[in-house]
Parts: structure tokens; C-alpha cells; sequence
């Protein structure tokens, strides 16, 4: 029986390998398909391509952070050293002290 069965197998096997593919229905309209992806990746071939134009403006952005940088180290005021300063330190360290020393 399983003879019977393998030889009815071999027979449906030689009969696809001999048929030839059928691939019309996948030719049909296939320079209109890839015509239509080409189209609709080009920049401005329909949506609005924000990657484009966030890489075109970068050399902007890059520009302003450098700026704002520079603009923000320039207003930084200097910090005054007076004896209130001085003491505000001394007490932090003492406190710091206590602190990891286990003084409570």
C-alpha cells in the first residue's frame, strides 16, 4: 500500500516539475507597481518627508545650541568669596563630617 502511495506521489511530483510556472498574473501591472514606489519615495512625491528636512535644517540646530552655549558660559556671574561664603563651606564640610562619621 505505502508502494502504491509513493509511486502516486512521484507521479503527481513529475507532473508539476513538468507544467510550467503560471507567473502572468504576477507580471501584470508590475512596471506601474514599481513606478508607484519609486514615486512614492521620492522626496515630495506625496507626504511631507519631516527626515528630509530635519537633516537640512541640522547645520541650523547645531548653530543655536552652540549659541545658546556660548550665550549661557558668557552670563554666568562669578561667585562672590566673602566670609559668609566661607562659613556656609565650613559648615557644609562639618556637616558632611557628622554625617559619614556616624555623629549625629
Amino acid at each position: 500500500m505505502a508502494e502504491n502511495g509513493d509511486k502516486r506521489l512521484d507521479r503527481l511530483f513529475a507532473a508539476a516539475r513538468g507544467a510550467p510556472p503560471d507567473t502572468a498574473r504576477a507580471e501584470e501591472g508590475f512596471e506601474g507597481r514599481v513606478a508607484a514606489r519609486i514615486r512614492e519615495r521620492r522626496p515630495g512625491g506625496g507626504e511631507w518627508p519631516m527626515g528630509a528636512w530635519a537633516w537640512r535644517l541640522s547645520p541650523l540646530f547645531g548653530a543655536v545650541v552652540i549659541a545658546v552655549g556660548v550665550w549661557t558660559a558668557a552670563t554666568i556671574p562669578e561667585p562672590v568669596a566673602g566670609a559668609g561664603t566661607e562659613i556656609a563651606a565650613a559648615w557644609e564640610a562639618a556637616d558632611m563630617a557628622d554625617f559619614l562619621g556616624g555623629g549625629g
